[in-house]
């Protein structure tokens, strides 16, 4: 996203080749910084482990560095049974491996369907996705099972049956096989929780430190929707209806450990689906950024005084996203020009208005926020205007409200998305103390994002997000900065004109010009997202 056109791919640490001396030096400190940027195979035992690894460090001869599991095991090393790899942080993939292997997961591993995702033939999938992986698409899906399988006996209650087949394995049988090749050992005698899962599933998700679990929660804690989810000081519980599960979810921290415990609870049939618990850990590791390198971060944010006395306060702050872009969308929507409080008050009125009533759970949650369809269920055929040329005061922030600020106005040359000749079915958000030109805006996202829910992902580049975004009237710089920064975890998008921004960045009463903010900003590249947010911690 370097000048706004760069994807987040550029940034991430697959992209950046193994230096062999930083590797050794890293491995013989154990530092904890490093825990899944790489992996140390041991020739001459056949095994490979993380940089953490408590076992005596062999001799740097015997060793070979490589960047994933995935390659490790592909080159016939298997697991150490002392620092456990599979359970090693992850890595961000990259925009494009990403897509990629998003479409052969969803494909269940079958490469003609996931080609036909990407209107590819196989021949062509199969060549980009070993220019992107190293490995062919059958041999990374087939290890990729394998490693799902073993960080699930590692870290979770489940069964083993349950294991196989949220792990993608069709055949128990099948299954144990596999895992004894890999490990020499069945699974049974891998499993460390004996107990059976009952009603909640509960699973440990690793980080690399430094993660400032208090300081996520409180900023969740200030947007909490209080019939949709419950942030206390321990932990965050939400309610969701995901792939036809419902349930609840919640999130809590590991005391003494580098790891999340994700507790869920939700009907056993449901949760079995391949892909079901897998993409809820997806999405709560995205929503807490465990996956994020704050070594990077610090090391290019650092190089501004500012920036470097907010991170040396606070050196675990990460970057929050959200469990459903949807509902982010439609939240960051509502924020533009009012307080926090303001924002979420209107939120959770959409809520009980049209979302649907929660599954049971022990938080006393009420509902779940209405998807896309469940909204226009309730639409009515009517004509649509375009939004007037109204303009609503900036409203004034409470201080609680100061690390999210308002939007600047949208330049008036901006194209916009005529509707004056049509009518569309839309949803009336009446009576919700939404102005008119609010409510009219969401109606025009509604009826987009129905059209365009493809463009709203995380291999969609922040420029062509842009481009489209930007021609939808209500539509403003900031929304789509602040969509792409919390609402996809973009971590290079930057709300230039946001207030707390500008305010932070005034000198002695002095305002800085958007442009000259967008030049300070360019030194913070790639991780401008990070840089707003220890900006709205130094306020």
């Amino acid at each position: 996203m370097t000048n706004s056109s760069t994807s987040n791919s550029a940034i991430d640490s697959q992209a950046q080749p193994l230096v062999r001396a930083t590797c050794h030096k890293a491995r013989m400190s154990k530092d904890a910084r490093f825990d899944g940027q790489f992996f140390t195979a041991v020739i001459t035992t056949g095994i490979f482990c993380r940089p953490i690894c408590p076992a005596k460090p062999p001799n740097e001869e015997n060793v070979r560095y490589l960047k994933t599991a995935v390659e490790a095991l592909e080159q016939g090393f298997a697991p150490c049974k002392r620092c456990f790899p599979e359970l090693a942080p992850e890595q961000r993939l990259q925009n494009h491996q990403h897509s990629l292997f998003e479409a052969l997961a969803n494909a269940q591993g079958q490469i003609q369907l996931a080609a036909a995702h990407h209107n590819l033939s196989e021949r062509q999938y199969r060549r980009q996705f070993i220019s992107a992986f190293g490995v062919s698409p059958n041999q990374y899906w087939q290890k990729h099972r394998v490693l799902t399988a073993l960080k699930l006996l590692r870290s979770s209650n489940l069964s083993i049956t349950q294991i196989c087949y949220i792990s993608g394995f069709h055949s128990v049988r099948r299954f144990n096989e596999v895992i004894k090749q890999t490990y020499h050992q069945p699974p049974k005698q891998l499993k460390i929780n004996q107990t059976p899962a009952l009603n909640t599933i509960a699973i440990e998700l690793s980080y690399r430190p430094p993660f400032d679990w208090p300081l996520m929660l409180s900023f969740f804690k200030l947007r909490a929707l209080p019939s949709v989810e419950q942030i206390t000081e321990q932990y965050y519980a939400r309610v969701f209806d995901l792939n036809e599960a419902r349930g609840w979810f919640k999130v809590s921290q590991i005391v003494g450990q580098d790891k999340l415990l994700l507790e869920i609870s939700a009907d056993q049939q449901t949760l079995l689906k391949p892909l079901t618990v897998p993409d809820i850990i997806r999405r709560v590791r995205v929503m807490f950024d465990l996956d994020a390198d704050m070594r990077h971060i610090h090391s290019t944010l650092g190089q501004t005084p500012l920036l470097a006395k907010v991170i040396k306060q606070v050196p675990g702050l990460r970057l929050p996203g959200s469990w459903d872009i949807f509902e982010f969308s439609v939240r960051a929507i509502l924020g533009q020009q009012v307080s926090v409080n303001a924002a979420t008050t209107l939120a959770e009125r959409i809520a009980q208005r049209y979302g649907q009533t929660a599954p049971e759970n022990p938080f006393g949650l009420t509902h779940l926020f209405p998807t896309i369809s469940e909204l226009l269920i309730n639409a009515k055929l009517t004509e649509v205007q375009e939004p007037s040329e109204e303009k609503e005061p900036l409203a004034v922030k409470e201080p609680s409200a100061q690390k999210q600020s308002s939007v600047l106005k949208q330049p008036s040359s901006v194209k916009s998305v005529s509707s004056t000749d049509k009518s569309y079915s839309v949803v009336d958000f009446s009576n919700i103390g939404l102005t008119q030109t609010r409510v009219t805006t969401l109606q025009t996202w509604c009826r987009f994002y129905q059209d365009n829910q493809q463009l709203l992902s995380q291999t969609t580049p922040l420029s062509e997000l842009n481009e489209k975004l930007s021609a939808l009237k209500g539509i403003g710089p900031w929304t789509i900065n602040y969509i792409a920064m919390r609402g996809l975890s973009y971590p290079d998008a930057f709300p230039s004109a946001d207030l707390g921004v500008i305010k932070a960045l005034t000198i002695k009463g002095k305002k800085p010009t958007n442009k000259a903010i967008l030049s300070q900003a360019q030194a913070w590249q790639p991780w401008r997202a990070y840089a707003t947010l220890y900006l709205w911690q130094s306020l």
